[in-house]
């Protein structure tokens, strides 16, 4: 496999046909704390076959290394922790005793795709992911919490971590990174469905499966698809009922949505119809 080291900036500098994705430069101050971050390029396809995870676990070099986790999850104050308590609590709730109303769910895949959208999984439902939905990747957009690294290594799973305070959106340079990780594994499984091979599934998450992990979601979509990010509201909306109604309105990802526009122009990429467009 080769690796392409990326250094920290403000945009994207593409130099191959995949896209060059900066390191994130988040409020957890990400750069500042790893430096650089080395970026898988395109999977090869000896690696594609390749199950078994390296001696560091689930940490494979995407997003941020959990072993800095002390460093890099922020210190919050009382009425954080109850806000984040309380906030979590409600979608418990939402998703359980009342989801004949909400019609939330803890999880839901998105179609046409690799991806399940979802919530903080526990260690159990990690296992339940891996046995019942294929899943082999995890995303993990939550800054207050690393992932559950001994379970994920346990079970072949490998995580890209990208530390995003909650109730904020992810910059655009964490979002990139997000997309990146998804579109490696959607590959892979893309080509595994036609070999009939065992295919893995990502499973991306924030705290509900709302705001943070949501806007990568849909920011994969863009990427992926020729959507616009109002188009790929309405994806996300009607697969997951609980997604924020305004994430296309965030300046990040209008952002993101004119590189990747510009990336297309300059026929680096090259985006797919939606099925049923």
């Amino acid at each position: 496999m080769d690796i392409k080291v990326l250094h920290p900036t403000n945009h994207i500098m593409p130099a191959t046909e995949e896209v060059a994705i900066a390191e994130a430069t988040s409020a957890t101050s990400m750069t500042e704390t790893l430096g650089t971050i080395i970026v898988p390029e395109e999977v090869d396809a000896a690696d594609e076959d390749k199950d078994k995870l390296p001696p560091n676990g689930p940490f494979q070099g995407d997003g941020a290394d959990p072993s800095q986790a002390a460093v890099l999850i922020p210190a919050r104050s009382t009425l954080a922790w109850m806000t984040y308590t309380i906030s979590l609590n409600y979608n418990r709730l939402a998703t359980s005793v009342l989801s004949p109303v909400t019609h939330w769910h803890w999880h839901d895949p998105i179609p046409h795709s690799s991806l399940i959208l979802g919530a903080v999984p526990s260690s159990h439902l990690l296992r339940q992911l891996r046995q019942y939905h294929q899943v082999g990747g995890i995303v993990n957009m939550c800054a207050e919490f690393e992932g559950y690294l001994k379970a994920m290594q346990e079970l072949d799973l490998v995580q890209c971590w990208v530390p995003t305070l909650d109730f904020h959106t992810p910059t655009v340079e964490s979002i990139w990174i997000g997309v990146r990780f998804i579109e490696k594994y959607e590959k892979q499984w893309v080509q595994n469905i036609k070999l009939e091979s065992n295919h893995r599934r990502i499973y991306l998450h924030c705290k509900a499966g709302r705001g943070r992990s949501a806007t990568v979601a849909l920011c994969w979509l863009v990427f992926s698809y020729k959507l616009t990010p109002l188009q790929a509201q309405h994806v996300l909306l009607k697969a997951r009922a609980q997604v924020d109604k305004n994430i296309y309105l965030h300046p990040e990802v209008i952002s993101f949505d004119e590189q990747v526009k510009d990336l297309e122009k300059e026929s680096i990429i090259t985006r797919k119809e939606w099925p049923g467009h």
